[in-house]
């Protein structure tokens, strides 16, 4: 092994002096070109120039039309004469009533978001109730979150994590949004048939 790389070396210097020395000897001993042609034609790349034509400007109307406006009409109201009964919202049928809200109008939380939760590995009928606060912003106070009643761990997890992200209307109270405390919530599941 350490024979064969000093050889390779020599071989390889000797090879490359040979072929120099080779080259060399062509040139000096061939003195016809090898391009007969004296004058190499050259290929022109420039894009020609074009003529460009300008936009002219637009010429204004001499005058502007007035533009006719359609006439509109209102509709025409009758007069109320003395005696004519009048109809009031309380008077119209429970489907047509619309609730009035008032300044200091008070109501409980209300759902806007339900996300269900995910239980898997249920091989039996189950059930989970929990209990929960809604702050004044509407979103479900996850530390209050509390497991009331459930037949097995398994669904404590899912239930909490979907109940937290549960969204509602706040409580409001005297027109203003407050914590509304203890909403219970129940989640039956049954076994993927």
């Amino acid at each position: 092994m350490i024979l064969r790389a000093p050889m390779a070396f020599g071989a390889a210097l000797l090879l490359t002096a040979t072929l120099f020395y080779a080259m060399q000897l062509l040139i000096a001993v061939g003195e016809v070109p090898v391009f007969t042609d004296p004058a190499p034609e050259y290929i022109d790349t420039r894009i020609p120039e074009r003529e460009i034509e300008k936009p002219t400007k637009r010429q204004r109307p001499d005058r502007i039309e007035a533009i006719e406006q359609p006439e509109i009409e209102f509709p025409k109201l009758t007069p109320l004469i003395p005696g004519d009964p009048i109809v009031t919202p309380r008077e119209l049928p429970p489907s047509q009533e619309k609730p009035t809200i008032e300044a200091g109008y008070n109501r409980s939380a209300q759902p806007m978001v339900r996300i269900e939760p995910n239980f898997q590995n249920i091989n039996q009928p189950e059930y989970v109730t929990l209990s929960f606060d809604v702050a004044p912003t509407g979103a479900v106070i996850r530390n209050s979150i509390e497991i009331l009643d459930s037949s097995s761990r398994l669904l404590h997890r899912p239930a909490i994590r979907a109940v937290s992200r549960w969204k509602y209307q706040p409580k409001k109270v005297d027109g203003v949004a407050v914590v509304q405390r203890g909403i219970q919530v129940s989640f039956k599941v049954e076994p993927a048939q």
